[in-house]
C-alpha cells in the first residue's frame, strides 16, 4: 500500500471486500455518489429528488490498514500551483477535517465485484421478476451476491486525482482508476435528535415483509402512524390495486424499543421507501426514528463476519395529504 507516500491523502487495505460491496449495494440505486473520507472511516452518500438521502459508513475497522492524511496536515497536498509559504494550516481542531469528492458509484460497484462475480445477469433478473425485490432496488438474495475474496487497496492522492483500487486474489492483480469530480451536495437532511416524536427498534426483516405486503397495491405513498395506544405502529398504503395496512402491537417480541409519547402520522413517497429494500433484507435490526417535523430516519444494523456496520436512510415527508411537494 502507498500510505507512506507524503502526497497520498488516503490509503487503506481490506480483506472485507464482500462486506464493503454489500454495504454499497444498499445505496446503489443512484449511479453517482459523494464520498467523504475522515480519520474515522469513509461515508458514501446518495440522494434522490432532494427529499431522500442514504448514507453507508465504512468504518476504519473494516480495513486492516487505514491511513488518512488531511490536506490541512500537509500543505504540500494542496499546492495547486502555489508556493508552499502561501498555504496556511488552520487551527488544530481542523486537522482531521474530511475531504469529499464525487464518484460513479455504479463503476465502483463494478470494480469491487470483479472477483467472484459468477451470478449471471439473467439469473438475478429472473429472481427479481417475482415482484418487490428487483434489480432496480438492489433486492438480490445474499446467496446470489458476488462474493469477492482476496484484498483490495484504496488510494486517493487528492483533489483532481483518481480513486485507485488494486484488487488481488490468487496472485492475480487488477487495477481500477475511477475519475473523481467536485461534488456539490444539497445539504444533509437533518434529523432533530433532541425532539424525536418516535423511536422504534425492530427486526429489519419484519419491516421488509411489511413493505413487501404493501407493495402489492402498487401505491404511490406510504403512511406511517404511531401512537402510545392501539394500534401503536401501523403502515398503510393505497393504490390502483386497493389499499393495505399492516399493524404492529407494542410487544417486546415484535418491537424491541417503542418510544412514542404522542400520536403522530406522516406520509412519504413509497418508491423512495423501496430504495431501502436491500438494506431491509440483509440487516439484523432497524431503528425507525422521526422528529417533530416528520423527517424519517431508517438506520439499519448489518452484521457480517463479526463486524457491525450501519446504513442510514433519511426521508422528508409530504407536507400534507393534498401536496406533492
Amino acid at each position: 500500500m502507498d500510505e507512506n507516500n507524503p502526497l497520498v491523502v488516503f490509503a487503506a487495505k481490506t480483506s472485507s471486500v464482500r462486506q464493503i460491496l454489500s454495504l454499497l449495494k444498499c445505496i446503489g440505486f443512484i449511479p453517482k455518489a459523494q464520498v467523504q473520507i475522515s480519520s474515522e472511516g469513509v461515508r458514501v452518500t446518495v440522494e434522490d429528488s432532494r427529499v431522500m438521502q442514504a448514507h453507508a459508513f465504512l468504518d476504519k475497522n473494516l480495513f486492516s490498514e487505514y491511513s488518512f492524511n488531511s490536506p490541512k496536515r500537509n500543505p504540500l497536498l494542496n499546492l495547486a500551483g502555489h508556493d508552499a509559504e502561501d498555504i496556511e494550516v488552520d487551527d488544530e481542531e481542523d486537522l482531521d477535517s474530511t475531504i469529499s469528492f464525487g464518484i460513479s458509484l455504479s463503476a465502483l460497484l463494478e470494480c469491487l465485484q470483479i472477483f467472484g462475480a459468477d451470478s449471471s445477469f439473467r439469473e438475478r433478473e429472473r429472481w427479481g421478476q417475482g415482484g418487490f425485490s428487483t434489480m432496480e432496488h438492489g433486492g438480490i438474495p445474499e446467496n446470489q451476491l458476488a462474493k469477492p475474496t482476496g484484498t483490495c487497496d484504496f488510494i486517493y492522492r487528492g483533489e483532481g486525482h483518481t480513486l485507485d483500487l488494486i484488487l488481488e486474489e490468487h496472485e492475480v492483480s487488477t487495477s481500477c482508476q475511477l475519475t473523481t469530480y467536485e461534488f456539490e451536495p444539497q445539504g444533509e437532511i437533518p434529523l432533530a435528535r433532541d425532539s424525536l416524536a418516535q423511536k422504534i427498534i425492530m427486526k429489519a426483516d419484519w419491516l421488509y415483509d411489511a413493505i413487501q405486503e404493501l407493495d402489492g397495491s402498487s401505491p404511490d405513498r406510504l403512511t406511517m402512524a404511531v401512537s402510545p395506544r392501539h394500534p401503536f405502529f401501523s403502515l398503510s398504503s393505497a393504490g390502483p390495486m386497493g389499499s393495505t395496512s399492516v399493524e404492529f402491537s407494542n410487544d417486546r417480541s415484535l418491537l424491541e424499543t417503542f418510544q412514542v409519547p404522542v400520536a403522530v402520522q406522516n406520509t412519504y413517497k413509497f418508491g423512495l421507501i423501496k430504495h431501502a429494500a436491500r438494506a431491509m433484507a440483509i440487516a439484523t435490526k432497524v431503528s425507525i426514528r422521526g422528529d417533530n417535523l416528520g423527517v424519517l430516519s431508517l438506520q439499519f444494523m448489518i452484521d457480517h463476519d463479526g463486524k457491525t456496520s450501519f446504513v442510514d436512510f433519511r426521508y422528508m415527508p409530504f407536507e400534507n395529504e393534498d401536496s406533492d411537494d
